[in-house]
Parts: structure tokens; sequence; C-alpha cells
């Protein structure tokens, strides 16, 4: 027997269509449109299956970890945003969902619970030497960078 695909008007509001299960809450044999399996001599039920779609963008400066993927309702994915060289992550916003599935939008790691279709961008801003160290320019102390033990390093005065 051949899986058809959802070739009639079958549709769920919010949803996307993604194959047949043969248990109502998807715990049973995933069938995808195309697939075929051997029909026994009792008939067999197929359930569509549903699921939400998370899309993750990365700006300018840095990267995420994943794309594009299709997600079952209530499954908490966990996302990445990791800043390239020179860049930090600022926050995630959303083009489409709620910020409420969103754990932190401040976060670079953090967590989506698939409610609903997400598409999230992450942000990044370049960074500047006062990013990493605070400079205290009457005394010429620098705090927040150690340099012990590593190799000579060359400040430049900061011209105003």
């Amino acid at each position: 027997m051949t899986v058809l695909g959802n070739t009639g008007s079958l549709e769920k509001t919010g949803y996307n269509f993604d194959g047949w299960n043969t248990a109502a809450d998807g715990t049973g044999t995933d069938y995808a449109p195309g697939e075929t399996f051997v029909m026994e001599a009792s008939d067999v039920t197929l359930y569509a299956k549903w699921t939400y779609s998370l899309t993750l963008i990365a700006g300018p400066g840095g990267s995420v970890n994943l794309v594009s993927d299709e997600y079952y309702e209530d499954t908490v994915v966990e996302i990445e945003a990791t800043p390239a060289t020179g860049y930090q992550f600022v926050n995630w916003t959303i083009s489409s969902g709620d910020a409420a599935n969103v754990a932190d939008t401040s976060s670079a790691i953090t967590t989506v619970t698939m409610n609903e279709d997400m598409l999230m961008t992450a942000n990044f801003e370049g960074c500047t030497p006062e990013d990493f160290f605070d400079f205290d320019e009457t005394s010429g102390t620098i705090t927040g960078y150690d340099i012990s033990g590593g190799p000579d390093v060359v400040i430049p005065r900061m011209i105003d």
C-alpha cells in the first residue's frame, strides 16, 4: 500500500501537515507521503500529524544553531545565537509568534515552547574595547582584563 499525501482539503488552522501516524497521539508508526507498507488482514487507520515551524535568522555579526525545523505542539526547543569575533549578542526579536513562547529573549541560549509557528531573529552588535574592560584615565588602571602570564599587550591611548 502506498501512503498518499494530504491530497484532500484536510487542514488544521495554524498547523503544518507532516505526514501520518498509526496512533492518534503520534506514538505509533510514522508514514511519509509516498512511503509504502504491507497491508495486514485488519484495517489500518492513519492519523494526520500536525507540527509548528521554527525559523531562526542570524542578523549581521553572528550565527544560530538551526535555520528551520518542524516541531510538535508543546515541544521545548533549545536555541542558541553565537556572536562572531568582534560582536556581542543583543537579543532575539520575534517577527511571527508570541514572545511569551520564548523563555528569555535577552539570552543568547534560551528555549522556545512550540505552540505556534515562530520566526525569530538573533541580533548582534559590534563590540568596543569598553565592552571588555574598564579603563580609568586618571589612574591608568585597567580592570576586567587579565594580561598576567600572557604575551606583551599594547593598549593604545584613547583620544577624545
